[in-house]
């Protein structure tokens, strides 16, 4: 009867181990970084008109983190970054073509950010990435 128990007992440490291994290998890919020295690039999803700010997805920043606008084939916007309620929290910057910085968190903690555009000239898509460096 012993050696039952500890035999159904294995099996159930191995099979919660697994079941904790493989989840958090999936939760993974969605997690929130909170400053593990890394970077993600995301898509612009943006059409820059010139009547106004555009904005796209809100995202968290770690403290010191940076947001940098990698643009291609793009004939001029002004970016600027917002919290996730619309405060601006970053004077609009000129970018063409190239990587630009476009946003640092020096507030101390982790925030919600949400790039914005408007186009300089002629309204259109941006085509490139946003990368955000989480140090």
């Amino acid at each position: 009867m012993r050696g039952l128990k500890v035999k159904l007992g294995a099996a159930v440490a191995s099979v919660f181990l697994a079941a904790s291994v493989f989840g958090g290998a999936a939760f993974g890919a969605d997690s929130v970084p909170f400053g593990l020295n890394e970077t993600r690039t995301y898509p612009i999803q943006i059409y820059a008109t010139t009547g106004g700010y555009t904005p796209d997805v809100t995202r968290p920043l770690t403290p010191n983190g940076n947001i940098k606008a990698n643009l291609s084939r793009t004939s001029g916007v002004r970016i600027r970054v917002c919290d996730a309620y619309g405060s601006v929290l970053s004077y609009p910057k000129a970018c063409y073509n190239g990587t630009t910085t476009v946003f640092m968190n020096n507030y101390g903690g982790q925030i919600s950010t949400r790039p914005e555009a408007q186009a300089i000239n002629a309204s259109h898509s941006l085509q490139g990435t946003w990368t955000y460096r989480f140090p």
